[in-house]
């Protein structure tokens, strides 16, 4: 009897933290799909089967966390997927107003990625 993994949309601008998040997840038995910025995360979102989570880094160039956060937020067909924020941001004002179902300071160690997509998807 085989089990659904649960897919997870990782967004950074990071080539080398986006893949090492990417390959730590796979090895964890997730379903993983990777974009470099919140303008390609919503074209995967429009084409993809809707993954559980978006593991969204909040400072991109072009359409950053805020903005892809909004994004999913805003749309109706979107309203199942859990979001988790990364952030090396010092100043938690900065993130005030994201509505985030987790967020993670960078830098972060695999189990605490692990315990926040456990957390969101429970």
């Amino acid at each position: 009897m085989s089990t659904t993994p649960i897919k997870v949309l990782v967004v950074d601008d990071n080539a080398a933290l986006r893949e090492n998040l990417a390959e730590c997840l796979e090895v964890e038995g997730y379903a993983v799909s990777v974009a470099s910025d919140g303008t390609t995360a919503l074209a995967l979102l429009e084409q993809e089967p809707l993954p559980s989570v978006v593991l969204l880094d909040l400072m991109m160039p072009g359409m950053d966390g805020r903005a892809l956060a909004a994004a999913i937020r805003g749309n109706p067909r979107l309203g199942g997927v859990r979001l988790v924020l990364t952030t090396g941001h010092p100043n938690a004002k900065a993130r005030a107003g994201i509505a985030a179902d987790a967020v993670l300071a960078k830098p972060f160690g695999v189990k605490e990625l692990l315990a926040a997509i456990t957390q969101v998807v429970a």
